[in-house]
Formats: C-alpha cells, structure tokens, sequence
C-alpha cells in the first residue's frame, strides 16, 4: 500500500526479496547490507576458530587420560591374579636360582607352581629428555637358574613411581607373627629383609603393594593384593589342628627351603592314625605357618620301610660302607628339615630287595576344607642310590583332575650347586643289570627312573615335581650285598597359591 507517494517499509522490503530472488533486481546489496555483514562476519568467524583450537587442545589431554585409564585397568588386573596365585616372590632387580624373566629392571618376580615364572620390569625407551618408561609383564618357564621368556606384554605406559623419580618399587610387608616367642615369617627377616635380596615363600606375607604415576597425567594407582598362601600364620589354624606337620629347610639352604615344605612320615613308624579303606595309614599334616593340610593314604608292600630324619647319612671314611654319603641335608642343602622326613630302605632289612611305596588320594586342602590349586608335588632321592641301585617314580592324576593332560608329567627341578642332578644317578654300565646310557629317565613323562652303577660320594640329588597328582607310586630296588644300600625318598609340596 503506497501512503502519500511511499511504499510501507515492509511491503517495499518484500518487493525488493522477491526482486531478488528472482533476479529481476540489479541494484545489489545496499551499503548499510555491507556493513553489517563486514562487522558480524569476523565476529562469527572467530568464535569457530576458537572452538576449532579448544578442542584441539584438549584431544591430546583426553587421549592421554583415556589411554592411562584403560592401562590403569589392566595392570590391576594382572597385578591381583599374579600375587595372589604366587607361591614364592622378590623384589631385587637381578635375584638368581632363577633369574629375572624377560628384558628391563624387575622392579616385582612371582613364581607360581609347575616353574612358571612372572616379572614385572620397566623399560626405558628413547634418550634424553624425550625417554619414557614402560611397564611390562614378562612370562616364562624355569630352566634351571635361568628364565625362558614365553611371552612379554607392556601394561602400563609412561610410568614412574608416585615420588615423581626413578622406578616404580614394589613393597612387601609381613603379617604380625603370634605372641612370642614365634620368630616372624622368613620373608621378612633380616636386614634388608629377604624378599629384596632372595627369593622368598610368601608365607606370612600380610600384602604386596606397587605405587605407579602416570606421567602424562599425573595420574597415581597405587596396587596391592594379597597371596593366597600368605598371611597371619598364627590367625588361621591347619584343617583339624594335625599332630604332625609339614617342615620347611632352614631359609637359604635351597632354591626352594623357604617353599618346599617336606611330609612327617614319622606316623608310619608310630602306627597312629586311622587306617585307610582297603589297608594303609591315612596321614594327615598341617603345612607349617600356613592355613593348609596335605593328606593322603600310605601303603607299602616288599621290603619294609621306616621313617628316617634328612640326612639319611652322612657316611665315614671308617664304617667300612665307602664313600656313599647322601646329598640331600648335606653339604648346606636343604639343611634343618624337622622331623622324620624320609622313607628309608634300610640295607640291614631282610624283608626283599624291593620295596614299592603307594601314596594315593593325595589332597592339599585350605580354610574350610577347599581344595586348593596351582601347587605342585615334590618327590626325590633322600638316599644315595649306588651300585646296582634304582628308584621309580609314577604318578598318577584322577579323572576329573583339573590338570591338562599334556602338563601330567614331572618336571625336573635343578636343584644342585654343580648340575641337576650331580652323580645322583650315574650312567650304568654293561654288565650292571641296569638299563645302559642315561642313569635318569622319563623326565618330562609321568614315569621316573634314577639308576646307578657305582659307589660314590653324592654331589647331587634327583628332585622332581608334578603338578596336583592324586597319587605316587615309588619303586626302590636294591642290590644283594645290601651293605652300602641307602635308598630313600621324600615326599612333599610347595606351598599352594
């Protein structure tokens, strides 16, 4: 509507959009347009570009806090499962029998049972002020002294520890002890205790604790856990308080004095107990300082065997038998094991020149009577096998045994200060009656054999492990003159994880 010769201002706006649009109009935009696009437009501009920088900024931030998140997350994962299912620990960087496991600085080693050996290592990767440090779990299988890495996997990146310098350092401490005069756990003894030199048994051990600080976000995780077999020794009592028990060496004296503990047979000498369904002595013992029980039911048939203390001799240039002294609590090996240990073929038997030892329905059971995992059944030569001489060990594993198939077989823990065996078991010759060539065989099969065809002086000692059999069956086989006849065994176990 025109009033007095002009548009009205909305009606002329309209007109000129619909020139536009349809481009009948030629006039362009008016210079009040300009302006204001000109002065809006920076405005505009501006703010998405300051957007497009914050966001920038904050990526490599969120990247950072979300990567040691999930690093978080892993690490307490695998910390919690490897001490808790670890049977034996240190925290020095180099220990030895065996070594660290895999590349870095140890700053934590777990052994678990069966010689599977965990470290936990710090890496420094690039120089100078550009270098960083990786956490890594290192795995692999014992072999002897050493480690065979079987597989490495980083699980926390850019660490140091929470003090802000040098390496991440894990801490052991110790469970109160009972009243005294008990002595504390042997973890903990010494100064520095021995979980930093050594390794030690973890029992009575309270917690194990590993400060990381992530340094691209100053993010700290402190980690702690627990062993299953550590520990107040004296909080929780043994399944049914056993008369007799289960005793470990004195700590130092072998690579596991501190893990291994050895089986009382002295109810065999004693008749106590109760008999076993189908004949035999049903034993029982508590596993010292731990909450654990071992039992299992012994019989024997041929010639007679007793309960005897390790050594089971010592030998003298003057008795008239030679020199045919046992290893096994000699020499500094494994010495101080308590009570009677061993099953000992006495050469002055007139039972038979073979004795077959049967242990069978063989349990390790923890608090409440549940059967425990990850542990490992020791056996070995606490005698001196000597000319003419053998033992054979077999194991066997129940149906519906936890254990794979293809881990039921023995293992041969290196145990001796010059080889793993030493002439424990020297090559029999032609002529002796025994198999020639190897005088140890069947390592790594369910069946043993130690054979020998000379008298000396012992400078090793068989130890073998199996991981959760049901059952042993050990055969001693004598020579007839029966003079220097020393054969024996142990029985034992380390320490459930």
């Amino acid at each position: 509507m025109r009033r007095g010769g002009f548009l009205h201002p909305i009606t002329a706006m309209r007109r000129v959009t619909k020139q536009r649009i349809e481009g009948t109009d030629e006039v362009g935009f008016t210079l009040i347009e300009l302006v204001v696009v000109v002065a809006v437009l920076p405005v505009i501009v501006g703010g998405l570009v300051a957007g497009l920088l914050s966001v920038m900024n904050l990526s490599p931030g969120i990247s950072n806090t979300l990567s040691d998140s999930g690093d978080a997350q892993v690490l307490s994962t695998s910390f919690d499962k490897d001490v808790q299912s670890a049977q034996m620990i240190t925290g020095a960087a180099t220990p030895s029998n065996p070594a660290a496991c895999g590349l870095g600085t140890q700053v934590l080693g777990l052994q678990y049972g069966g010689g599977t050996e965990v470290s936990y290592s710090l890496v420094t990767l690039g120089t100078g002020a550009t270098s960083y440090q990786n956490l890594l779990r290192n795995a692999g299988q014992v072999n002897g002294t050493s480690c065979s890495l079987t597989s490495s996997v980083v699980l926390a990146h850019h660490v140091v520890n929470t003090s802000g310098t040098g390496n991440p350092t894990a801490t052991v401490s110790c469970a109160a002890p009972p009243p005294l005069p008990a002595p504390p756990p042997p973890a903990c003894v010494g100064s520095p205790p021995a979980w930093q030199t050594a390794w030690v048994a973890v029992a009575g051990i309270d917690s194990v604790t590993l400060p990381v600080l992530y340094t691209s976000t100053s993010y700290k995780q402190n980690l702690i856990a627990l062993p299953s077999g550590g520990g107040n020794p004296g909080a929780t009592p043994s399944i049914n308080a056993p008369t007799y028990g289960c005793g470990f060496a004195l700590p130092g004296t072998g690579t596991y004095a501190s893990t291994l503990c050895f089986m009382d047979f002295t109810p065999w000498n004693t008749g106590a107990g109760k008999s076993c369904a189908g004949g035999g002595l049903q034993i029982s013992e508590g596993i010292t300082n731990t909450p654990f029980t071992m039992s299992f039911c012994l019989q024997v048939t041929g010639g007679p065997v007793g309960a005897t203390a390790i050594p089971t001799y010592t030998g003298s240039p003057t008795d008239g038998f030679g020199p045919t002294s046992a290893f096994l609590g000699n020499n500094g090996f494994y010495t101080g094991i308590p009570n009677n240990p061993g099953l000992f073929q006495d050469y002055q038997s007139t039972g038979g020149d073979t004795a077959i030892i049967n242990i069978t329905n063989i349990q390790v059971l923890g608090p409440g009577g549940v059967p425990a995992t990850n542990w490992s059944l020791v056996t070995g030569n606490a005698g001196a096998t000597n000319d003419g001489d053998s033992i054979t060990w077999n194991a066997g594993w129940s149906a519906g045994s936890p254990v794979p198939a293809k881990q039921q077989v023995f293992s041969l823990i290196d145990n001796s200060p010059t080889s793993a065996i030493g002439n424990d078991c020297a090559n029999p010759t032609p002529g002796s009656g025994l198999n020639t060539g190897n005088g140890l065989t069947g390592v790594g099969t369910a069946t043993v054999a130690c054979q020998n065809s000379v008298d000396s002086d012992k400078t090793g000692t068989v130890m073998i492990s199996a991981p959760g059999p049901s059952s042993i069956n050990t055969t001693l086989v004598r020579d007839s003159n029966g003079a220097d006849d020393l054969e024996a065994i142990f029985i034992g176990i380390l320490l459930p994880g």
